[in-house]
């Protein structure tokens, strides 16, 4: 059971930029959801083609393996402020643009997966950033209470989002693109509004592949660094197949008596 007073567990709400920064995460994150529910089954409603789904994966997918390395790097030479408030900017507006060509009619899916590849650039530059701009706004005290904050609201997002998403495509995905596009302008907004996390000028450091693959680096250095990440990669990996196995028909079928 936990000892903090109240007052204390929620001084993290109290922070202005600490609760700018939470909102906005949690927002996109239940926009993005619903979103990615939206174009699921616009596309399989018109092709009917299941391989249609995964391309909508793998069309956000692509980007976000190909940037990392970038994004991880542009995170750390340019202000990470500006940087998240323009990743929200290109979310907003690809949301924009799949609920025109909603409102449109257009039965033609290559443009939704234009619009997906925007949303996975976006999205590739949007999470080391937004990771990497935490330590910079929140105080040190405070620095153990906002990680956790935002672990659970990220996994509030993570459940509630899709289910949301699921309600409203029942009354159009038009609705419940729309309702994406007002949560991340609202995310917009909220990001804008941080004061603190900002950096003065542009790093001076030259642009190298060595600079570019620093992090790497610094992971294979650390031996226990690389085998928590390692664990976790298979963990999540193997997790997802075996949860999966677990509940496909063919093996619900052989353990029935």
């Amino acid at each position: 059971m936990s000892t903090d007073a109240p007052d204390e567990r929620l001084s993290v709400l109290r922070h202005p930029d600490l609760r700018r920064y939470t909102s906005a995460r949690f927002l996109a994150a239940v926009a993005t959801q619903v979103q990615t529910v939206a174009v699921g089954w616009q596309i399989f409603s018109a092709t009917g083609n299941p391989l249609d789904l995964g391309l909508v994966g793998l069309s956000q997918f692509l980007p976000f393996v190909i940037l990392i390395l970038p994004a991880g790097h542009v995170a750390d030479r340019y202000d990470r402020r500006r940087v998240q408030l323009l990743t929200y900017v290109l979310l907003a507006i690809a949301a924009a643009a799949l609920l025109a060509l909603s409102l449109a009619g257009i039965e033609n899916t290559a443009p939704i997966f234009g619009v997906m590849v925007l949303f996975g650039i976006a999205r590739a530059f949007n999470m080391p950033t937004g990771q990497a701009l935490l330590p910079n706004l929140a105080p040190l005290s405070l620095f153990p209470k906002a990680v956790a904050l935002n672990s659970s609201l990220g996994q509030v997002a993570t459940i509630a989002g899709p289910a949301l998403g699921g309600a409203l495509v029942l009354l159009g995905v038009g609705v419940a693109y729309a309702l994406s596009v007002v949560l991340l302008v609202a995310a917009v907004v909220a990001v804008a509004g941080l004061r603190g996390g900002g950096r003065s000028e542009p790093s001076r450091e030259p642009l190298s592949w060595v600079s570019l693959l620093s992090g790497v680096q610094f992971v294979r250095s650390r031996p226990i660094v690389l085998g928590s990440i390692s664990l976790d990669l298979f963990a999540v990996l193997f997790g997802g197949a075996t949860a999966l196995s677990r509940s496909s028909p063919a093996r619900s079928w052989k353990s029935a008596p």
